[in-house]
């Protein structure tokens, strides 16, 4: 067995290509396999990335960590969740000590991609819109752009500089890797993994976008109406059929609440009534979305 000489952490953020890059490691593990990077399959149903570490780090359960260490067999672990920074504060101080413990034998790597402020606010912010309601984590609430940039958790992640001095001492990093998400981010991904011959790897393509501007606002209002959880999912069903593809997450909240579209059609129809659309673009998808509606009623 080899020795595990470098762990290399990709920990996001959140909406700066996280899961295009973890579809691509995904893609990508029998190039990186003859590389010695080993890029541990995941059974996440959204998207290849390992986010059973965010899920150890919040309960302070990382066995799964250590199984990944004992198990590994190539000089270097690429592991990738985009939680490891939106929750990272979320973490306990003794979570936060058993994850360095763990990875001490090894060159922790963190390697971070950010973006302009105004820019991942805003895309963050529309993600938090039609994530699963959690007001913990502002999820799912119906916060307006200006009210959620000015939330706690929301300032302090988009502190990048102290963001940087945080992960590296709480996930003990002998150093940071940043790459600004406009720029050439995928040649400091290679440096990280210290491997030369990108052209042996297929391109990394976008996978997760954004919601349009007149959808965020509708899923804003919907939040605000105290309906329950299952007529809001399937309202996202319905949103995510005229949207299209181009969101994981309503791509997946469609596949599990699509056969329920029928059911829901009054609940839903007295629900579009209630919205209030504020320009023409909002008006338009409201009425796009009364003829998908009466298409599967």
């Amino acid at each position: 067995m080899a020795q595990l000489r470098k762990i290399v952490l990709h920990v996001g953020m959140p909406k700066t290509a996280s899961s295009a890059i973890q579809v691509w490691a995904d893609t990508n593990r029998s190039a990186f396999l003859v590389r010695g990077v080993d890029y541990p399959v995941s059974k996440h149903a959204q998207t290849p990335k390992h986010q059973t570490l965010v899920s150890g780090l919040k309960n302070g359960n990382l066995r799964y960590l250590q199984a990944l260490i004992e198990g590994a067999d190539l000089p270097t672990l690429f592991l990738s969740a985009e939680g490891l920074t939106n929750h990272f504060y979320d973490f306990s101080a003794s979570a936060l000590a058993s994850f360095r413990k763990h990875v001490s034998g090894s060159e922790l790597v963190v390697f971070l991609i950010t973006r302009d402020r105004t820019a991942w606010v805003k895309s963050y912010w529309k993600q938090c819109l039609i994530v699963p309601v959690i007001p913990e984590f502002d999820y799912g609430q119906p916060f307006t752009l200006s009210e959620f940039s000015d939330r706690p958790r929301v300032r302090r992640l988009a502190d990048v500089q102290q963001l940087k001095l945080d992960l590296a001492t709480g996930y003990g990093a002998h150093r940071i890797v940043d790459a600004d998400f406009c720029e050439d981010w995928r040649t400091r991904l290679f440096q990280a993994l210290e491997i030369d011959a990108a052209d042996a790897f297929t391109q990394i393509g976008r996978t997760h976008g954004s919601i349009s501007d007149a959808a965020a606002e509708l899923v804003r209002q919907i939040n605000g109406l105290g309906i329950p959880n299952s007529l809001r999912d399937t309202f996202l069903a319905l949103l995510s059929e005229v949207e299209g593809d181009q969101n994981l997450t309503l791509l997946l909240v469609r596949r599990q609440y699509w056969a329920k579209l029928g059911q829901s059609a009054g609940d839903l129809e007295a629900l579009l009534d209630r919205l209030e659309p504020c320009n023409s673009g909002e008006a338009s998808l409201i009425e796009q979305l009364r003829e998908e509606l009466a298409r599967q009623a």
